[in-house]
């Protein structure tokens, strides 16, 4: 299946060259950065499928999953950049692709963001949506910048609030990975999103906060064997739930204070573990657990009175997905 979704793009770059060697180390790449979820290529077609049959539409079908496609190259080009940018190890079990093949990786997460970006103008032809598609790429590509770079900017006590959070989590996470997928697939069947727009877009970002933060915990207390991540937000100085919800609750106690901000983005590991230690102590675990239950219940709350019915179930399955993930 993933060769069948890689294969639009290695046939439309033989516009620009025919070079085999250059073609098969490009398909070398796709195949070495596939994997996750796909929530985003889902999402877009669970949400073209909500509206349109495609039982009969080969063609429509086929336009579909190249954009999924493209939309989960988009994805993969973003990760390969945050793993350079954040000295990673590991990416879904294997080494992080630039750990492979050097600082070439740059270049690869340009090229499968600028390949993502301009597949649908080749393979959308006359549909009537074409231009919004691409916008909506262009648009995800600098909306996405922007939350990395809030992202790479270390936390400190002066720039740690809620609002600064969600402002990134917003740009970093929120918009591509479920207004974005969401919005072209209701556009691929060519639906008027005028009178609900407003409310799914709502939706989809909150759905993006509730991601972002069950990520940040799943870094610190996850399973590592599953997660193969390492406690690397503390190290890394990361503006995280964890921390916003430490610092809150440390207020009062300049002790504490003094060890999440003396220890916090070090990367010695006893530096990490003092945070860690701080952090059970204040059983963000718990903690956690608390928010979680009221994401979920004020997400199926929204997800219920959205004025797309057809859309419902959909919204439930990501919100399953995420919860047990």
């Amino acid at each position: 299946l993933r060769k069948k979704m890689n294969q639009p793009l290695l046939t439309a770059l033989r516009r620009f060259t025919n070079n085999q060697q250059l073609l098969a180390s490009i398909a070398n790449l796709l195949e070495q950065i596939s994997g996750g979820k796909g929530i985003r290529g889902r999402l877009l077609i669970g949400a073209l499928e909500a509206n349109v049959l495609l039982y009969g539409h080969a063609s429509l079908a086929l336009k579909a999953n190249t954009i999924a496609s493209a939309v989960e190259m988009l994805h993969a080009g973003f990760l390969i950049q945050d793993d350079i940018m954040d000295n990673a190890s590991t990416r879904r079990g294997k080494p992080c692709w630039y750990r492979q093949v050097g600082l070439s990786g740059i270049n690869d997460g340009v090229l499968l963001q600028s390949a993502a970006s301009w597949l649908p103008s080749v393979v959308l032809d006359d549909h009537p949506q074409k231009n919004a598609i691409v916008s909506s790429f262009v648009e995800a590509t600098m909306i996405t910048s922007l939350g990395q770079k809030l992202d790479m900017e270390k936390a400190r006590p002066e720039t740690c609030s809620w609002d600064r959070y969600r402002e990134l989590v917003t740009n970093k996470t929120a918009h591509y990975s479920f207004w974005f997928p969401m919005k072209v697939g209701l556009l691929l069947a060519d639906v008027q999103l005028e009178e609900v727009e407003i409310e799914l877009k709502n939706i989809c970002y909150e759905f993006g906060f509730y991601f972002q933060a069950k990520d940040d915990y799943l870094n610190c207390f996850g399973d590592e064997s599953v997660t193969k991540k390492h406690s690397s937000d503390i190290a890394c100085g990361k503006l995280t739930w964890l921390l916003l919800t430490a610092v809150d609750m440390s207020k009062s106690d300049d002790d504490q204070l003094k060890i999440i901000w003396q220890n916090y983005a070090q990367f010695e590991q006893r530096m990490t573990k003092e945070v860690r230690s701080l952090y059970e102590q204040l059983d963000l675990r718990g903690k956690f657990r608390l928010f979680e239950q009221a994401a979920v219940q004020n997400l199926s709350t929204l997800i219920n009175r959205l004025k797309m019915p057809q859309l419902c179930p959909l919204l439930f399955e990501m919100l399953h997905l995420i919860k047990n993930q």
